[in-house]
C-alpha cells in the first residue's frame, strides 16, 4: 500500500485530475491518504480520516512509508504560525482540525491552550 501525507495547509480533492473539475473534498496539512492511482501530475487518493476519494495535485503531497503521529489538533477556525515568537508576520495559517506534533510549550493559558508553542509540521 502506498501512502502520502499532505504538505500544504489545505489541498483540494477533485472529481477528475484537473484544477477545473468539481472539488469533492479537502485534505488538511499532515493528513494521511492511500494512493490508489497515479496520472501525470495527479494522484487518486482515499483519505484515512473519512474515506473520501478524489484526485489531489501531486505537489501538494509527499509519499511516505509510515503513518506519522501527530498528538495535537487545531481547535479554532484559523491559527497563525510564526517562525519565532518575535516574527512580525505569520509564515502560514492552519485550519481547524489540522494535526500537528507538539514539541515545546510556553505560557499555558488553560489546560491544552498555550500562548506560544513549538510544533512540528511534518
Amino acid at each position: 500500500m502506498r501512502l502520502c501525507i499532505v504538505r500544504v495547509p489545505v489541498a483540494d480533492l477533485r472529481k477528475e485530475p484537473s484544477h477545473q473539475t468539481e472539488r469533492v473534498s479537502q485534505a488538511l496539512l499532515n493528513e494521511i491518504a492511500e494512493i490508489l492511482r497515479e496520472e501525470a501530475d495527479w494522484l487518486l487518493v482515499k483519505l484515512n480520516r473519512d474515506g473520501y476519494e478524489g484526485w489531489i495535485y501531486k505537489p501538494h503531497v509527499v509519499e511516505t512509508r509510515v503513518e506519522r503521529t501527530f498528538d495535537h489538533v487545531v481547535v479554532v477556525p484559523i491559527v497563525s504560525v510564526f517562525v519565532s515568537p518575535y516574527a512580525p508576520f505569520p509564515m502560514m495559517r492552519l485550519s481547524f482540525n489540522t494535526r500537528v506534533r507538539l514539541i515545546e510549550t510556553l505560557g499555558l493559558i488553560a489546560p491544552g491552550l498555550y500562548r506560544h508553542c513549538t510544533i512540528s509540521l511534518g
